[in-house]
């Protein structure tokens, strides 16, 4: 999703203790966007 300006990062780099994890850090700002959840759909979907 880089190419189309939003940058998804893993949720263990925001953890203290950096432990394997499902969850993803999404931006609050970037998720008030529909185009943002419409690419993020198309991705997950590919996956």
């Amino acid at each position: 999703m880089l190419d189309d300006g939003y940058l998804l990062a893993i949720g263990a780099l925001f953890h203290a203790e950096r432990k394997p994890s499902t969850l993803m850090r999404i931006n609050f700002a970037a998720s008030q966007d529909a185009v943002f959840w419409k690419r993020y759909v198309e991705v997950v979907r590919r996956m």
